[in-house]
């Protein structure tokens, strides 16, 4: 069984300093032998080290080098994981039979997945020449640095935290981005009543109508430009409903669970819930007919029908 990695491959041919022609340069996939893989449930994929921090380092069980780096790969994936850091360590078979890797990979508790590189044909192709030698990836899957990491533990852990910093950054903005355009696309409908407004109508005998969509997604933005503006459907939810919407499904979100428990099995894709005026009951509104979306006139009967 063959399965796609995403590794670094450079161009044939080249003369000089190697491992610092690959800063800058984009991951390759090439295919590996799931045989070949120690310490992993499941071959990894490309899509495993896409938006992650990845630390490759090019090995060999008796090099005293690569020993002495043991130590730090495993704290560095006990300290980083949860941050986003993956690693990936390169064992090159022309030293080491598989056997030995996997008694290494024993003894030094080693969580992270480990290639052996069977007759070095990965280590050859991408002119490793000392071990040990390492490159650190970034999300975008772009070099941003390469070279021998003998004696620069401390300096590589520094990158490694600054990398991971900025990744996190860059996630923070990416998210306020995507909570400014949901706001924006919810102001822009200005008959869904906020949850406020829901509050203070005690004693209303109104159901809820609780629309989680993702704005990312054709369903969500269908719904919103096509049945929940319609003429049918506004008309009948400022008499019968009190409107709520709630932006990114999946979300720890203290509003919607005050609607009933918060154990409720929300799902996380686009859904209409009817929740009941004592918030006890809930039922989820189909909002699909066949492959399309139901248009105003259809979403008003099923909520009819969901009410009976």
């Amino acid at each position: 069984m063959w399965l796609a990695l995403a590794v670094l491959a450079g161009p044939v041919g080249a003369k000089k300093d190697k491992e610092h022609t690959w800063v800058g340069k984009k991951m390759p996939v090439i295919r590996v032998p799931r045989e070949s893989w120690l310490n992993v449930v499941t071959a990894p994929k490309a899509d495993d080290w896409k938006g992650h921090l990845v630390y490759v380092e090019f090995s060999f069980v008796g090099s005293p080098g690569c020993q002495a780096m043991a130590p730090h790969l495993v704290r560095w994936h006990k300290t980083y994981r949860r941050r986003g850091l993956r690693l990936l360590e390169i064992n090159n078979g022309l030293f080491d039979p598989i056997g030995d890797v996997a008694a290494d990979v024993r003894k030094r508790k080693k969580m992270y997945p480990v290639l052996w590189d069977d007759q070095g044909k990965l280590c050859k192709r991408f002119f490793v020449k000392s071990y040990p030698t390492a490159w650190l990836i970034g999300p975008d899957r772009t070099i941003v640095w390469a070279g021998s990491p003998a004696g620069q533990a401390k300096k590589i852990e520094e990158r490694i935290v600054a990398g991971l910093k900025k990744m996190e950054e860059a996630r923070a903005e990416a998210a306020r981005k995507q909570a400014s355009a949901a706001g924006e696309t919810s102001r822009r409908f200005t008959w869904l009543k906020g949850y406020q407004a829901f509050t203070r109508a005690k004693g209303d005998q109104k159901p809820v109508l609780l629309f989680r969509f993702d704005p990312r997604t054709r369903d969500g933005q269908k719904l919103l430009t096509g049945a929940l503006a319609s003429k049918e459907f506004r008309k009948y939810a400022r008499a019968h409903l009190h409107c709520v919407i709630a932006d990114a499904p999946g979300r720890s979100n203290r509003r919607e669970a005050a609607l009933f428990d918060e154990s409720a099995n929300w799902d996380r894709k686009t859904a209409l819930w009817l929740v009941s005026p004592d918030k006890k009951d809930r039922t989820k509104i189909d909002v699909r007919s066949g492959s399309r979306v139901v248009d105003g006139a259809t979403l008003v009967d099923r909520i009819k029908n969901a009410r009976e």
